[in-house]
């Protein structure tokens, strides 16, 4: 199967492509080839004619997010709108990763698919509006995710868990 990684270098785009690599031919898109919020630039998918598009592009630090909600937006909404458009075309299926900050937080039990959204912020708001315009293409599935945790690590986070406990050790030493 092909499938195309949106975000390759990010924390879950690498190990994506590391888990999917053995069993698929994978097409690693990094924000240097291929720019959500650029339509145009999407048009780099239709060389590839992947069978599935994997969207982990994501502009998620949530203070900055509210500090820049143009780019937010243009990121996890628009940048989901032009994949989805292109996925459509190309008859693929659409992964689209989204947030547990979907939800409010208020519900006092574990949240399903079928609860109503209401997100209180910037990022919230801008990933629900991700998988809607996501939802326009037929073949879809929006993945909700409360965290990551990967080999990969992430770099806003200072790496992965044993990354971090690794220098928080030699600094106690």
């Amino acid at each position: 199967m092909k499938i195309a990684i949106i975000g390759a270098t990010g924390q879950l785009g690498t190990d994506l492509v590391k888990t999917l690599n053995d069993k698929h031919q994978i097409t690693s898109l990094t924000h240097q080839n291929l720019e959500v919020t650029d339509h145009n630039s999407c048009q780099i998918l239709k060389e590839h004619q992947p069978d599935i598009i994997i969207n982990t592009a994501a502009f998620h630090k949530t203070d900055q997010c509210e500090e820049e909600p143009l780019k937010t937006f243009s990121v996890n909404a628009i940048g989901a709108r032009n994949i989805a458009t292109i996925s459509k075309e190309l008859n693929a299926t659409t992964i689209f990763i989204s947030t547990d900050y979907v939800f409010d937080g208020s519900k006092n039990q574990p949240y399903t698919e079928d609860d109503t959204p209401n997100p209180i912020n910037t990022y919230g708001i801008s990933k629900l509006a991700g998988e809607l315009y996501t939802k326009q293409n037929p073949k879809y599935y929006v993945i909700r995710v409360a965290s990551l945790f990967g080999a990969a690590g992430a770099s806003g986070k200072g790496g992965n868990i044993h990354q971090r406990r690794s220098r928080n050790n030699k600094k106690n030493n």
